[in-house]
């Protein structure tokens, strides 16, 4: 477990100035960027990004300069993953970007089911968890932030089928997942492609 603290944000990089837009993302050297565009759940100026430390006002500040705006910081604490701040190497697929709130009393439960449902999960898909992070802002419930890349769309579809899994392999990690649907309160994903 790391006390890495990192940001998530979502720039708005209208089409005229977005190659400038995305320049300016990319000199901070994001953890995980992702094309909005291109993916699920994103609007199409959208580009969903994760930067380590406490970058939130050299972000504004390139993104502004460069034409666009930063829409949304959350502020997060990295969990059991990531260890380190050193960005994952990815090539090609998807990563799913997937909150879930749930109440305090049950963000323990809530990071141990998911940390001890992982290994068999990433036996069985093409899938590896990049991160799990909670909300460092206070708020009503606490929200986690789980970053997952799978090496396609069908890939994250069929992995779907680990929840409801009741016997054979996935069936360990499908009652550890059913069991942390029953503590979220509500849950959201977005899908995109890494840049």
């Amino acid at each position: 477990m790391t006390d890495a603290t990192f940001v998530h944000a979502v720039v708005r990089a209208p089409r005229p100035v977005a190659p400038a837009v995305m320049g300016a993302v990319s000199e901070l050297a994001p953890w995980l960027a992702l094309a909005g565009r291109s993916g699920i759940g994103w609007a199409s100026d959208e580009v969903p990004v994760i930067l380590a430390g406490d970058p939130e006002s050299a972000l504004a500040a390139r993104v502004a300069a460069a034409g666009g705006e930063v829409e949304r910081v959350i502020r997060l604490v990295a969990t059991v993953r990531p260890t380190d701040i050193e960005p994952p190497e990815l090539v090609g697929g998807v990563v799913a970007l997937r909150t879930f709130e749930v109440a305090e009393s049950d963000a323990a439960e809530f990071v141990e089911l998911s940390a001890a449902a992982w290994p068999t999960f990433e036996e069985l898909y093409a899938a590896r968890v990049l991160g799990l992070f909670r909300q460092s802002d206070p708020a009503a419930h606490l929200t986690f932030l789980l970053a997952t890349w799978y090496d396609s769309l069908s890939e994250w579809e069929r992995s779907r089928e680990a929840v409801g899994a009741q016997s054979g392999p996935a069936s360990d990690a499908g009652r550890r997942f059913r069991r942390r649907r029953e503590i979220t309160l509500r849950t959201q994903v977005r899908i995109g492609v890494p840049l």
